[in-house]
């Protein structure tokens, strides 16, 4: 089960998140609720949550300084961040920091639900590179990468019945990878840490029939490096835990050593959201390429790769779909014959993602501030043709991006909100059917009636009747 905390500084609002879904079912536990960005920080530092839900505008510490404390300090929590307006400042920020999505208030449980499932698929992707880099470890001569892992600590176990062990893995509510190796079954364990009474637990459940290879819970590449040659020799020797975690020194080490295309996709998110190209970041960037690649092939596929990244990257965070420039950017970079020119490519494509995020993102705010203005002015006489006049839209797109925003149509938002209110008029007060009809925009009372029955299968009138009947009885 996975944990999450939610911090926000409205007790109504966190509490009411808390409540919202069935959070089991998606296999997830809340495990506290903070009232701020500095109360957050400590419960984190003291529960390590998987994930983190949390506004971004609190006293005493935002979210974002929040995240970014965390960040610092090599606590690996996800995070979901909300707000309460959209605002393109925040949602750059929220790019940079890898958050799994940028959530608009009031949340709508199909966005939550939505954001938890992209965070389980992050999950399981992050444990399908693992797999494959503790299987090239184990049978080939690559054993780069796992320095990435380094916020994972790892516990060995072989041999055993396999049933037997997966039952008491699920036992204890830990997640692990199943490997085999020469015909026998290994199981990785994954954590973020390992406390002396799990420590204890494990080990009198697990040490008694020998199953226990390891040394203890270690960052990736030292566990590896540590637990391989006893794999090498099948020894059914029994090593006790020592809890030799390596915290948080080795995890800053390891999170210092990690490959130099992870920062260069920091420098291109940064400069995608903030153009154009300094002459010192074009300087800074092909010196970077050029120290990792040996060869023109080596560079471009590098050049590649990390806008594969920050596409992905940007697309899960905000929501949007971004052009795939790959085709055309390689064949552009394959022509170039000087670095200097495959970095004035780079500016050319780095300009078109950030002028489409903005796009996209103005989009997005301006569709919200149209549907705001329907909720307000529901009562006035409106159509899709006369609202996309009004704010300077397309008819077709205008209609096309309000279903995207709210899984309706126009009119059927439209009618939906005045039949919202046409309930709260009937049961809140003794206005003739007539006014109702009239203060929720439709001037024809049949009409009124018409679209009322269609919506709830009685008539206005049988409506309230039916409701003080109710409320005698």
């Amino acid at each position: 089960m996975k944990t999450i905390l939610i911090v926000d500084d409205e007790k109504i609002t966190r509490e009411g998140i808390s409540q919202l879904i069935d959070w089991q079912q998606y296999g997830f536990k809340v495990i506290g609720l903070a009232e701020n960005g500095k109360v957050g920080l400590e419960m984190t530092r003291k529960l390590l949550p998987d994930l983190i839900i949390t506004d971004i505008k609190m006293p005493e510490m935002t979210g974002l300084e929040m995240i970014e404390i965390l960040r610092q300090e090599n606590i690996r929590s996800e995070f979901i961040i909300l707000s309460g307006y959209s605002d393109f400042e925040y949602a750059k920020k929220a790019i940079k920091t890898g958050v799994i999505s940028y959530i608009l208030k009031p949340i709508d449980e199909d966005e939550l639900i939505e954001s938890l499932k992209k965070y389980n698929e992050r999950f399981q992707h992050t444990n399908i590179n693992l797999k494959t880099l503790l299987i090239n470890k184990l049978f080939g001569p690559d054993d780069t990468g796992l320095e990435q892992y380094s916020q994972i600590n790892f516990c060995w176990v072989i041999e055993g019945d396999s049933n037997d062990i997966k039952q008491r893995l699920d036992n204890l509510q830990i997640e692990y990878i199943e490997l085999e190796y020469l015909k026998k079954v290994l199981f990785v364990l994954l954590a973020k840490e390992m406390t002396d009474d799990f420590s204890s637990l494990f080990i009198n459940i697990f040490t008694g029939d020998g199953s226990v290879i390891s040394t203890g819970w270690q960052p990736a590449e030292t566990s590896l490096n540590d637990v391989l040659p006893k794999l090498m020799d099948l020894n059914k020797q029994r090593y006790l835990f020592d809890n030799s975690l390596i915290w948080p020194e080795g995890l800053k080490r390891f999170r210092n050593s990690v490959d130099a295309k992870e920062d260069s996709i920091d420098d291109y998110i940064d400069e995608i959201l903030n153009p154009p190209f300094a002459d010192k970041t074009n300087i800074k960037y092909s010196n970077r390429i050029k120290s990792l690649a040996f060869n023109k092939d080596e560079a471009i596929n590098f050049i590649l790769f990390d806008f594969h990244q920050i596409r992905t990257q940007i697309q899960q965070t905000l929501n949007i779909g971004l052009i795939d420039y790959h085709f055309e950017m390689k064949n552009e970079l394959y022509e170039t014959k000087e670095l200097s020119e495959a970095v004035k490519i780079l500016n050319i494509y780095m300009k078109k993602y950030q002028d489409q995020i903005a796009r996209e993102f103005g989009s997005k705010s301006a569709i919200h501030q149209i549907i705001q203005y329907i909720d307000t002015n529901y009562a006035d006489e409106m159509t899709l043709k006369s609202i996309a006049e009004q704010f300077g839209y397309n008819r077709s797109y205008l209609g096309k991006k309000i279903k995207e925003e709210t899984k309706k149509s126009f009119n059927r938002y439209l009618e939906d909100k005045r039949m919202e209110q046409a309930i709260k008029l009937l049961i809140a007060t003794n206005l003739p059917i007539y006014e109702i009809s009239n203060q929720i925009g439709y001037k024809n009372e049949e009409y009124f009636y018409k679209i009322f029955k269609e919506h709830f299968f009685v008539s206005p009138t049988e409506y309230r009747k039916n409701r003080i009947q109710g409320g005698n009885q």
